[in-house]
């Protein structure tokens, strides 16, 4: 697996978040602040948060009727053909957009929960090694990694287990969806632990980081039943 990008460090978040200042960061902040990764989180302008969840071909082994049981919950599903995976991928990374009409290049993140196993499932589906190092102004952050870091203990933990002790609201998790949704809550809401406080702090921060805590902490909303029939991602009529 062509995977070798160190996941990026709390700090490096935070700062992508404007959460913490540049001029704030000491080398006492985490052991991976004056790395690459943190190097080049401070080229990067307006960021897309791009999170990836992918369900093995186990999880289908009951058929359609279980699948119905767990509907995504944010959205309309989209389908696509395998062979449509990778430019699919390649447009998202550059452009942080499905759509392959959009053509202006943007800085992206990738986030994930296990991303290491996520991008191995891509790679079987799309039948080549695929790496976020293709795109020279992508960064990628784990919430594993970001949780050991912060909470230390085994390095890997249930997406569900985070979910609890993050109080952050769930449901019908093993839809890829679903749990991209999940898995990007908990990384904004880790961001938020322990995040240094300055007395003089700006009314300005003080205002996002109460936007970021909602997102985090935004109710699950009333069950939606999801399309009998997953949509084709280039129905245009439909989005």
């Amino acid at each position: 697996m062509n995977f070798t990008t160190t996941p990026g460090s709390i700090t490096a978040l935070r700062y992508l978040l404007a959460l913490l200042p540049i001029e704030d960061m000491t080398t006492n902040d985490d052991n991976l602040i004056f790395n690459d990764t943190f190097l080049k989180a401070t080229k990067i302008q307006d960021p897309v948060f791009i999170c990836l969840d992918t369900e093995g071909d186990s999880a289908r082994e009951f058929g359609m009727r279980a699948e119905f049981e767990r509907p995504f919950q944010f959205g309309i599903s989209r389908m696509i053909g395998a062979g449509s995976v990778f430019p699919l991928l390649q447009n998202i990374f550059r452009t942080g957009h499905p759509d392959s009409s959009h053509q202006e290049s943007r800085n992206t993140i990738l986030v994930g929960h296990s991303v290491d196993g996520d991008i191995a499932s891509l790679e079987k589906v799309i039948g080549r090694a695929w790496s976020i190092q293709d795109f020279p102004y992508s960064l990628v952050f784990d919430t594993q990694v970001t949780r050991r870091g912060l909470f230390g203990g085994p390095a890997h933990k249930r997406l569900e287990t985070q979910l609890i002790k993050l109080q952050i609201s769930y449901k019908y998790l093993h839809n890829g969806g679903n749990d991209s949704n999940f898995t990007l809550k908990a990384l904004l809401a880790l961001a938020l632990l322990d995040c240094p406080v300055n007395k003089d702090c700006s009314l300005e921060l003080r205002k996002r980081k109460k936007i970021i805590r909602a997102i985090a902490q935004m109710p699950m909303p009333p069950r939606i039943a999801d399309h009998l029939e997953p949509i084709p991602l280039d129905s245009v009529d439909e989005l």
